[in-house]
């Protein structure tokens, strides 16, 4: 069942629950495009429920993936660094020396 359909369906729900009608909020009523690997761009309104999930899980894992490579330096980064460090000791200390 499309996201569109279920939405609707959950709007009538509460309405018979609540007694007033409850719109569906605006933001989520706009078409949003997902870049599906097999669809290509599709209105995420349109998708499928477990289509919608699964790119959902997706699109999360792709998130903490990034945040966690974007946090952690890589080791040649570290490395590099160390280098510079080793560097800038040596130096201080034949500094210090020679005074």
């Amino acid at each position: 069942m499309k996201l569109k359909k279920l939405l609707e369906i959950n709007a009538m729900c509460e309405e018979q629950q609540g007694g007033h009608k409850e719109s569906i909020p605006w933001d989520v009523q706009e078409s949003f495009d997902y870049d599906s690997n097999n669809l290509g761009l599709i209105d995420i309104l349109e998708m499928d429920i477990v289509h919608f999930v699964r790119a959902f899980k997706l699109l999360n894992k792709k998130t903490i993936d990034y945040n966690l490579n974007a946090v952690r330096p890589s080791k040649v980064a570290l490395n590099l660094i160390a280098g510079k460090l080793h560097i800038a000791v040596n130096e201080l200390e034949e500094y210090i020396n020679n005074d």
